[in-house]
């Protein structure tokens, strides 16, 4: 039996070669830029969020990092607006779970709260998987109630508080 994407002619295909470019003086200085950027926008969003006294600067760190990962500077932007955008659409996710009124789940099953987020956090993980990768606004906007109803299942809290704090913090750091 071959390995998947083998030729199928044996059970390993002894000899395969990669392609892998060579560690020239461009590729070293394209990669140190690169590392650079990385370390001084993440050090100085945690910098910033340990100095705010906002309790979460690994949440800046993380809001720096992300639109880094971005081929080029258009990339970089566009990933910079899905993050903010599918956020605040995932914010209002949360509201509506949260907040009593007629869309929340939570009014039609009462007294199983814990049970009802535990589910919805598992509805919401998988298209934050399946989009992650193509899409990354999508992503943010399950993602969003995962973290959130997570933070909510582990230390219940005014879901008031929970998310008008959430977005200005989000205001506030991912501009």
């Amino acid at each position: 039996m071959a390995l998947p994407g083998g030729s199928g002619t044996g059970p390993v295909d002894r000899g395969a070669t990669r392609d892998i470019p060579a560690f020239t003086a461009q590729l070293r200085v394209t990669v140190g830029f690169h590392a650079a950027r990385y370390v001084l926008a993440v050090g100085a969003a945690g910098a910033c969020g340990v100095l705010t006294g906002s309790g979460h600067p690994h949440w800046a760190m993380a809001a720096a990092a992300v639109p880094l990962a971005g081929a080029d500077m258009p990339s970089r932007l566009h990933r910079g607006i899905h993050r903010i955008v599918g956020t605040f659409l995932g914010l209002a996710i949360v509201a509506v779970v949260l907040f009593p009124g007629p869309l929340s789940p939570l009014h039609y099953f009462p007294g199983q709260t814990t049970i009802i987020l535990a589910l919805l956090v598992i509805a919401f993980q998988f298209p934050t998987e399946l989009f992650m990768a193509r899409h990354y606004g999508w992503a943010m906007v399950f993602f969003t109630p995962v973290i959130l109803l997570m933070t909510q299942l582990a230390s219940p809290t005014d879901p008031d508080v929970l998310v008008h704090w959430n977005a200005g913090w989000r205001l506030s750091w991912e501009q």
